[in-house]
């Protein structure tokens, strides 16, 4: 082939958005487009001299499948293959197929935004499924709430001592204590008033709300002064970061930030949104438990031994009833709970979930 030819063909493979690899007979990366270079993180001008790609793709797993194809005659594909080298995507899925010179075509594509929708799925899923059981549960103990409370207020009426007195108070407290939490777990159903506002307000009341606590923690806002008018039910997302910041006080954090941009482009329940706003409260508190990252926003799930669990499972109901997201990472030494929220003409609260 000529140079020419060559360069022709060259030009004509960087100009695909899929990412190609030609491997030869002897295992060799010996072409790759502009594709592959972004998505590998490597050099095409390189690929061919440098032992640490060979390596990886040895231990993604990428050379077992260019084997395979060579070994069946046919095209293989797999999926979820890690890819070690950090410049490149975490995990690829990839087809090769084989080549009249016994070498090798890759097609790969990152694997993360078809990972990623997985896990929401199945996070989505889970959540409404404990959501469901915990409010058929919520409205099961109302009805004994009803008669432990008419017994309480008869025992009271009695002739009592002072101890059996002090027991018909307890009683008493305990069922409005409990009722309050079946309204929590059944919280739901309230239907929410949305009004156009700036986000800062809300943030703004909890920031004074904490400030006049006892609880000794710094409070910061980084505040994006652009941030646009968004469609909100303010007292509902009021107690959003409300709980969000008590849950990191009680976990040990010393310092909050609340902390708002713009997002333009981003994605929501799947919409695609031209754009979104994001609330962050970060702090330096412990993190989350490992064993609690995939069931934190779960009803009655704490990782403190006197928490109900109630918190974050609100926080995210409210938040899902915006059209938005909620979740958490964590940034070095600083945790981050991220709500994120459309701020579209139209967006706003769903209403009352069914």
């Amino acid at each position: 082939m000529t140079t020419e030819g060559s360069n022709a063909d060259a030009a004509w493979l960087d100009r695909l958005q899929t990412a190609l690899v030609h491997v030869d007979a002897a295992g060799t990366v010996c072409r790759m487009n502009a594709a592959a270079e972004d998505l590998l993180g490597v050099s095409a001008a390189r690929a061919a001299m440098d032992p640490a790609l060979t390596a990886a793709i040895d231990a993604s797993g990428l050379q077992a499948l260019c084997d395979r194809a060579v070994g069946e005659g046919r095209g293989v594909a797999s999926q979820d293959l890690r890819w070690p080298l950090a410049s490149g995507a975490e995990w690829l899925d990839a087809r090769a197929s084989r080549l009249g010179d016994g070498g090798v075509l890759l097609e790969l594509q990152d694997a993360a935004p078809r990972r990623r929708a997985m896990l929401d799925r199945s996070r989505e899923a889970r959540r409404a499924l404990s959501k469901r059981v915990v409010q058929q549960l919520a409205h099961e103990i109302r009805n004994p709430l009803a008669g432990l409370r008419g017994a309480a207020q008869l025992l009271a009426r009695r002739d009592l001592d002072d101890t059996g007195r002090e027991l018909a108070g307890i009683i008493g407290d305990e069922v409005d204590r409990l009722e309050a939490l079946v309204e929590q777990l059944l919280g739901g159903a309230r239907p929410v008033t949305a009004i156009e506002t700036n986000l800062h307000a809300p943030l703004d009341r909890v920031v004074r709300l904490l400030a006049a606590d006892a609880a000794p923690v710094a409070l910061d806002r980084d505040y994006d002064p652009s941030l646009p008018r968004v469609r909100i039910d303010e007292a509902g997302l009021q107690q959003v970061f409300l709980n969000l910041a008590r849950n990191a006080i009680e976990a040990g954090a010393g310092r909050l930030v609340f902390r708002t941009r713009a997002i333009p482009g981003a994605t929501l329940g799947g919409r695609r949104c031209r754009l979104a706003v994001a609330i962050e409260v970060e702090d330096d508190g412990p993190g989350v438990p490992e064993e609690l990252a995939d069931s934190l926003f779960f009803p009655l799930v704490s990782g403190r031994p006197d928490g109900t669990g109630l918190g974050l499972a609100v926080a995210q109901d409210l938040v899902d009833r915006h059209g938005g997201d909620l979740d958490h990472e964590r940034r070095g030494e600083r945790t981050v709970f991220r709500v994120l929220l459309p701020a579209d003409a139209g967006a706003g609260p769903r209403g009352p979930l069914e």
